[in-house]
């Protein structure tokens, strides 16, 4: 079996990723370490607070500071002692993919720590609609967990906008 191939921007998508990134960052709790995942989609976000990322990398902030850059799982594990945290992902377009393929350092051990109710998914309307409506998967390599993961998630989706989407394992 193959996995479909990514999917590609679209005209106004700076816009668009803009507005989520706004979204994002006017909801920021203080003292909450953000761990921001792999891609274009969540590089918005930092690219908004003036922070510097890695596009293929796992990055973390913290009262607006980057904290960790292009951290493993150790790494996150380490940053996350004592701290109340959140996960940013973004969506592999054209798959639907939001933990386990290009960001395996949010492990299941970390996704666990955080927890489900700490995760935001975000998506342009444009990557949603080129899944033709099959669901988000994820793929963290722990069973347990990703059937816990599933079900409807919140995906963001612009600034104020959001949007329920459902997720398998």
């Amino acid at each position: 079996m193959l996995q479909g191939p990514k999917a590609g921007g679209c005209a106004g998508e700076k816009e668009t990723l803009n507005a989520i990134a706004a979204d994002v960052i006017n909801n920021m709790e203080a003292d909450c370490l953000y761990i921001v995942g792999t891609g274009t989609t969540t590089r918005a976000v930092l690219e908004n607070m003036g922070l510097r990322n890695t596009l293929l990398g796992v990055d973390a902030v913290y009262n607006g500071k980057l904290v960790g850059s292009d951290l493993n799982e150790e790494g996150l594990l380490h940053l996350l002692e004592g701290k109340k945290a959140k996960i940013i992902v973004g969506v592999i377009g054209n798959q639907g993919c939001i933990f386990g393929r290009g960001n395996q350092q949010i492990s299941a051990k970390v996704i666990n720590r955080v927890g489900k109710d700490n995760i935001m998914v975000l998506a342009t309307i444009e990557k949603i609609t080129t899944l033709k409506g099959a669901p988000l998967f994820v793929d963290t390599g722990d069973e347990k967990l990703d059937r816990e993961l599933s079900g409807y998630i919140q995906v963001v989706n612009g600034l104020g906008e959001r949007l329920m989407y459902r997720v398998e394992s």
